[in-house]
């Protein structure tokens, strides 16, 4: 019989995991147990006896054996959900983040949030080689990231750490900030005139996000 421990014993919670017919076999190996984490097992010997017609068995329980505690190895955490949206502006996207599914049975030390593109005018640590940048680096569980122009659309992806190192890398979340009005247009440049016309021309203004309409 066997139980995660989580504080303190339940007498409710013990599961069967093996069950052994004879005496000839002495050990079995228990799996999909979770890396790190705190297990109780215990051993019934049951004796089956059968009733004088034959047919019926009846099964009497020992006393159990003494409760063996051990712990599975711990791990590095596993791979985290893609960071979700908390916050949209026109400048800014603040990102959260769930702790991993599995921790590795250790205590979730930092994050690393990475970012593609790079924010222009970023001042930081330089883009790896498929183009993300590292924005953020702690303890925390959201992070906000600023400077960020209007209607830009932005990628990311996140790994924890344990003391044992870290995970995989998430898969990546997209999110884009709002639109803003167009940008400032240039002054318009004379490009051909006649003595009662001028032919004038215009570079467009960017969009910031939103089609220009007129």
């Amino acid at each position: 019989l066997l139980q995660q421990v989580f504080g303190a014993l339940s007498s409710s919670s013990w599961r069967c995991v093996a069950s052994v017919v004879g005496p000839m076999q002495s050990a079995v190996q228990v799996t999909g147990l979770r890396s790190g984490r705190f297990y109780a097992s215990r051993l019934v010997a049951t004796t089956t006896a059968v009733a004088e017609d034959g047919q019926q068995q009846v099964d009497f329980a020992a006393t159990s054996s003494q409760v063996l505690p051990f712990r599975t190895l711990p791990t590095p955490p596993g791979q985290m959900q893609a960071p979700a949206l908390a916050q949209r502006a026109r400048n800014a996207l603040k990102l959260k983040w769930n702790l991993p599914d599995e921790t590795g049975g250790e205590v979730i030390q930092r994050y690393e949030l990475l970012v593609t593109p790079q924010p222009a005018g970023w001042e930081g640590a330089p883009a790896d080689e498929q183009g993300f940048t590292q924005v953020y680096a702690g303890d925390e569980r959201s992070y906000k990231l600023g400077k960020l122009g209007p209607g830009q659309r932005f990628s990311f992806k996140i790994r924890s750490f344990n003391v044992l190192g870290c995970g995989p890398w998430s898969l990546p979340s997209t999110f884009t900030t709002q639109a803003s009005v167009p940008a400032q247009p240039e002054p318009p440049v004379q490009v051909a005139s006649s003595k009662d016309a001028a032919t004038l021309q215009w570079r467009p203004p960017a969009e910031n996000g939103a089609a220009i309409s007129c």
